[in-house]
């Protein structure tokens, strides 16, 4: 895929990716496991994920687990490489991950319905609906994930097979999506992501037992307003996120919770 210049993924809605396969990498070894991404070569901590534009790092780790990221919940992906991602500061060195939505005026309401089965108990649902009529769209999505995630394998090679322990999933989430056009060349966009993830954590390949669990729960809230004048391009974008992360382990009788509140705003013309 071809560079973009700086500030095209704020101006312009973020695209599949296609034939950049060997550029960056998304690792994630069972459903709900940590899961980071590497651009370049660079670490998860040198690359950027925003959603509609505004970041998602975690202030604690200066990274994002991709694995808290529902597919239902992203229609449209753009990766941008290197220098030209200076333009969301040090941190995005590696490259930027952008993930959106966008509302589709011409689209009449529809509902759809997804279930998915696999091995190992993994269990998938999701739900869309888009509707609206005039100058104003919406879109509800949800999706709830369970997975038991006791695959067989060999901590080494002399020793007998075993199941992985401790490493059950269960996920569920909400986003509710306003679009509105008050006049011709403007349009307000309002997103609200409601999401919990409870992940048990399994022992290394050097210990037989973990009790050891993790909750993350968040709130985030995006205003969008874009006007278009000519040929110029007026964007604002606010979120206010608030997350929790809750951690537990049994065995040594620990419970770690943090809580943290994240607010931004930008105004740029293009």
């Amino acid at each position: 895929m071809g560079r973009s210049e700086p500030g095209k993924l704020q101006r312009q809605p973020p695209r599949y990716p296609s034939g950049a396969g060997k550029r960056h990498l998304c690792q994630e070894l069972w459903p709900g496991g940590p899961a980071t991404t590497s651009i370049r070569g660079g670490s998860a901590g040198q690359a950027t994920v925003l959603w509609n534009g505004l970041p998602l790092q975690s202030p604690l780790l200066g990274e994002l687990d991709l694995a808290l990221l529902p597919l239902a919940f992203t229609e449209l992906v753009e990766v941008q490489y290197g220098g030209n991602s200076s333009a969301w500061g040090s941190g995005a060195i590696g490259g930027v991950v952008g993930l959106g939505t966008r509302a589709d005026f011409e689209r009449k309401a529809a509902l759809s319905l997804r279930s998915t089965l696999g091995s190992f108990g993994l269990f998938d649902q999701q739900a869309k609906a888009h509707y609206g009529q005039g100058r104003w769209r919406a879109a509800t999505r949800l999706f709830h994930r369970w997975a038991a995630n006791d695959f067989p394998y060999l901590a080494q090679s002399n020793l007998p097979e075993r199941k992985q322990p401790n490493a059950r999933l269960q996920q569920s989430g909400f986003l509710q999506e306003f679009y509105w056009r008050p006049a011709p060349g403007q349009q307000l966009a309002i997103h609200v992501w409601l999401q919990q993830s409870e992940r048990e954590i399994p022992p290394t390949t050097v210990l037989n037992i973990s009790r050891a669990s993790q909750a993350d729960r968040f709130a985030r809230t995006a205003l969008n307003w874009r006007v278009v004048r000519g040929n110029v391009v007026w964007q604002a974008r606010a979120g206010l996120f608030r997350e929790n992360l809750h951690y537990r382990d049994e065995q040594i009788r620990l419970s770690s919770f943090t809580q943290f509140w994240t607010a931004m705003g930008e105004i740029e013309g293009e």
